[in-house]
């Protein structure tokens, strides 16, 4: 990963919604690296289970790419209530722009979701590597 430590720093204090690009072993592997970072109570959502109500602490949606429009909508609106006080971490296996393009993700949550993005796919056997490097700064 190509994250230098000062930036990696600024990423880990400032909390940003997070759109995770790779492979669900990878991705849970990133996420452990640096559990330790992230507000507590961290809560895992995976659709057709409802939205629970944090209201702080760190959400990860998984497959987010694959929530249909019902979902998405239900998601902004949660956003729209909660976001400023829960840091939201999306997984997605593959970029979600596409499904934006063919109008089957709503363009309001991948933009919300969407601000920072870290694809996971080109990383070597174990991406926590230089995750762990960074943290240790």
């Amino acid at each position: 990963m190509d994250i230098e430590g000062t930036d990696w720093q600024i990423f880990l204090a400032a909390q940003p919604h997070t759109l995770l690009i790779g492979d669900e072993d990878v991705a849970e592997s990133f996420l452990a690296s640096y559990e330790d970072h992230l507000a507590s109570p961290i809560v895992e959502w995976r659709a057709p289970t409802p939205l629970n109500a944090l209201t702080s602490g760190t959400l990860v949606i998984w497959d987010v790419d694959r929530l249909d429009h019902a979902q998405q909508r239900a998601c902004l609106a949660w956003m729209d209530r909660h976001a400023a006080a829960v840091q939201v971490i999306s997984v997605a296996p593959r970029t979600l722009l596409p499904l934006v393009e063919a109008r089957a993700f709503l363009p309001e949550l991948y933009y919300r979701l969407n601000t920072v993005c870290l694809s996971l796919a080109d990383e070597a056997a174990d991406p926590t590597d230089d995750v762990l490097v960074l943290i240790e700064l």
